[in-house]
Parts: structure tokens; sequence; C-alpha cells
């Protein structure tokens, strides 16, 4: 209806009533939202994201590399321990093209197939005795390298041959070198096992590697092996099943794979149904077949929790539900697959302790779960820390940030790379 008002008093009325009506229709920043972000000069474009334990680190088109969160083990290559509720740029001299992130490190392999890292040296997992954080990256003496997989205390990378080193700590046989005396290894050495592996996977205490076959073989912490043993492994024994794998994620006490049917796999022990088996919180030291009958094309697992994306792009998320880590609005665990909400297609997917991070098919990043650890954090990326239930975007740079971006010399990978 529409009401013509002829005095004064009535139209200040009429005013007032305007002003609340537009205060109501204002969305609650806590309702989850369906629509992209508002366009932004300064927005990015994703390929790949990585997470760690509060802080998160992607890379762009340009092969540019962004990271946000906690900073207190220097993990935003900032040269200081300020935590970053938005991202901010990582200075590197040639364009990234891999990316791996533990605990509270980082580590990048360029386009001439170096690797630099930066972050926690927590067991000499950044190949130097001397210092106890790098908050500047630098090269690491490995060569030319392919992959890279980085997990709490130790850090592995495979040469040009395909062979597997690890460095860093081995409490619980973490460099699966076969030995079993020293706490720790600052100096890169060889995984004893004779395949080679196009992928490395890390978790919180094990390692591991997928064959070109797609074969599988782990090393670490007890249970977490897939070949049906609860002990630890100290050199790579071939997970059990005969199982071929297109890829592999290894969590803080689970390791999951999708098969050639695109079919997911999970093994390890269940505090929080991360395991994804209907039957409950039941361990298994063989891999077991997530329940649901999903098609997965990725899996990430995190803390006590694993997210996945389908063949359509749709995420889902299983096991511990911790400040909303599940994405679906809830804090109530799952020992099954659930939808995250808004039914948004995505393209890649990385899970941290305890918050997960996805790119849509603009390459915009969205994150959910938990946003804070004491006054700081910014998990996120939206800019509070707020933890969330539901995915969030991932605001832009600052306009300093921005700037720095723009005035970069585009840069291309050497023809034979």
């Amino acid at each position: 209806m529409v009401y013509l008002v002829r005095s004064r008093t009535s139209s200040l009325l009429c005013a007032l009533i305007a002003l609340m009506l537009a205060a109501c229709s204002t969305r609650d920043s806590a309702t989850p939202s369906n629509d992209g972000p508002a366009p932004d000069a300064n927005a990015l474009h994703l390929v790949s994201v990585v997470a760690g334990n509060m802080f998160t680190c992607a890379i762009d088109r340009a092969g540019e590399v962004w990271c946000w969160g906690s900073n207190d083990f220097a993990q935003l290559a900032r040269s200081d321990r300020e935590d970053r509720r938005r991202p901010v740029h990582v200075a590197l001299p040639t364009p990234t093209v891999r990316l791996t992130a533990g605990e509270a490190r980082v580590c990048a392999v360029d386009s001439l197939r170096t690797l630099r890292c930066w972050g926690d040296n927590v067991a000499w997992a950044l190949a130097d005795s001397t210092v106890t954080l790098l908050a500047e990256p630098r090269v690491m003496p490995v060569g030319e390298v392919q992959n890279v997989a980085a997990g709490s205390r130790f850090t592995c990378a495979t040469n040009l041959q395909a062979e597997a080193y690890c460095w860093g700590g081995d409490r619980l046989g973490e460099l699966g070198d076969g030995g079993d005396s020293l706490p720790a290894r600052v100096t890169p050495g060889p995984v004893a096992v004779s395949v080679t592996f196009d992928t490395l996977v890390a978790g919180r205490t094990h390692a591991c590697g997928l064959t070109p076959q797609g074969d599988a073989w782990c090393w670490g912490d007890k249970a977490l092996s897939g070949d049906g043993s609860r002990e630890k492994r100290t050199a790579p024994v071939a997970v059990a099943g005969n199982h071929r794998f297109l890829s592999l994620t290894a969590g803080e006490s689970v390791t999951c794979g999708v098969d050639l049917e695109s079919a997911a796999w999970c093994w390890g022990v269940a505090y929080d149904g991360q395991l994804g088996f209907a039957q409950g919180t039941e361990n298994s030291f063989l891999p077991m077949a997530v329940a649901g009958g999903h098609r997965f094309v990725q899996l990430a697992a995190g803390y006590h929790r694993v997210c996945g994306l389908d063949t359509d792009g749709l995420a889902w998320c299983w096991g511990s539900n911790y400040r909303g880590t599940l994405g679906d609005t809830g804090r109530v665990s799952s020992l099954t697959p659930v939808p995250v909400q808004g039914a948004r297609r995505y393209v890649s997917i990385a899970s941290g302790d305890s918050h997960a991070c996805a790119l849509d098919t603009d390459g915009r990043a969205w994150c959910w779960g938990r946003n804070v650890i004491g006054q700081g954090g910014g998990a996120l990326g939206d800019g509070t820390v707020e933890s969330r239930s539901f995915p969030v975007p991932v605001i832009a740079p600052a306009a300093t940030e921005a700037a720095t971006r723009d005035s970069l010399v585009p840069r291309k990978s050497p023809s034979n790379q």
C-alpha cells in the first residue's frame, strides 16, 4: 500500500519509519549467505590453497603467494610476528608452483624447482640448527625438487628422480629412514624405500607417498600406516588392500585417499568420527570406505576432521565440528560426510587444524571454522576474528598489499619447465 503524507509531522514520522525499515533489512553478519563477494579491484584470483594451525596461504594465477592468519612463528613471511586478518603478499623471487603448510611452517616450490621454506624451525624442520624460526623465505639445501610436504616437526621432498628425502623431528619415525636413534636430523636424508613417489603428503606425525602406479606407502606414528599395524613405522610400508589411489591426504590422526573410481578410503584413529565410518568412532588400521557413496576428486584432512570435494565440486566434511569446522552451520560432529553450507562449486580445498578453506570456480577463497587464538588470528581472512560455522569470503588485500602486487614485473616460467 502507498500512503500520501500531507503534514510536516507526518513527513518526519515517515522518514523515521523508512530508516527503521532500512536497518531491519540489513543482513545479520552471523547469517550464512550464498551471495558472492562484492566486486573488488583488489580481489585475488587463486589457484591453490593450503592451511596450517590458524593460518592460510594460497597461490594466485600469477604464481604469487598470499598468506593470512596467525603469525606467531613468522609463518606469514612478513619479517615480524603480527597476525593478519586479511591476505598479505609473500615476497618470492620467482613464481610459485607448489605450496605446503605444516603446523606453523610453509614451504614453496618455484618454477625453477627451488624449495624455499619459512616459519617455525622446531626440531630443525627448516634444515638449520642455529635459529628458532625464519621470518623470510630461505632456500633449502636439497637441490631441485618436484614435491614437498610439511608435517608438524619435519619436512619431506622429492628430487628430480622422484626419490624422497626428509629432515627434522624423528621421534615417531617421521623421517622414514629406517633408523630410530636420533630425535631429529638437520640434514636431509633419503627415505628407506626403493620406490619413487609422484606425490608426498604429511600429517602431524606421519607421511605418505604415492607412486606413479597409484600405490600408497606410509611411515611414522603408530596406527597410521594403513598396513594393519598399530606400531610406528620407521621406514615406509605399503598400504594394504591393493588399492590404486589418485590422491592422498594426511591429518593429525588419519590418512585418506581417493581411488581410481573416485571412492574415498580412510584409516587411522577415529576420535571424533574423522574416518567417516557410519558404524561410529571405531579405529581402523586398514583402509575402510567412507560412508555415503560420494565420489570425490580431492580430500583434505585436518585435526580430527576431513573435508572433500565431490565430482560436482560440492564440499563435504566429517568428524569434529569444533567451532564450526564442518561448515554445515552447526556445531555437532558427524560420523559421515555432511554438505558444507551454500551448495557452492569449488575447485580446491584445504584443512587446517581447526578451519578449512576452499576456492570457487572464479578463484575466490571461502573459509570456515575457528578464527581466533588468544586476541589474534584471522585464519578465515574475512577481516575478523569471529569463528564461522559456514563459508565466508576472504576479503581483498589492503590497498598497500594490492599496490605491491600490481608493481611486480610479470614473470614467466622457463620454457623448459
